[in-house]
């Protein structure tokens, strides 16, 4: 009996790895350099409350939080959540007339992933970014 209790715990030990889920320490000051400074201090994977905070508890009509802009080329910023609730991307729509992709191409040198960007950074975070007509998307990759 105990040799068989034994060995279920030792092959229980020895799956558990198998089943853990490698999770990330994100850091938020490795991505200020991809983000635009209208995005404030949020970052990938910020928790749902400052988020909510940040756009004053607005949601669209399908449960994502926005902010509207009245100064400058920024319209409007969409954040969408996980549903762990965390901030997985950024939808930052421009003005019509603001030429968005010299911004992104002055920002982010010339394209590494077909059309857009994909940086690894050094907490493991893969951020990918691309323009979808006039909206810079920036989105934590393992969403995608």
């Amino acid at each position: 009996m105990k040799l068989r209790l034994f060995v279920l715990f030792f092959l229980a030990a020895c799956c558990l790895p198998a089943f853990a889920q490698d999770k990330i320490k994100i850091d938020p000051k490795l991505q200020a350099k991809y983000l635009i400074p209208e995005t404030s201090n949020l970052y990938i994977g910020a928790p749902e409350s400052i988020v909510k905070t940040a756009a004053a508890g607005k949601k669209n009509n399908v449960g994502h939080y926005f902010k509207k802009f009245t100064k400058g080329n920024v319209k409007e910023i969409t954040y969408q959540m996980t549903s762990e609730g965390s901030l997985y991307e950024f939808i930052i729509e421009y003005n019509p007339d603001f030429d968005l992709y010299s911004m992104m191409a002055k920002k982010y040198g010339e394209p590494n992933d077909n059309e857009g960007w994909k940086f690894e950074l050094a907490d493991g975070l893969v951020l990918k970014i691309w323009q979808f007509r006039n909206k810079l998307c920036i989105i934590d990759n393992s969403q995608f």
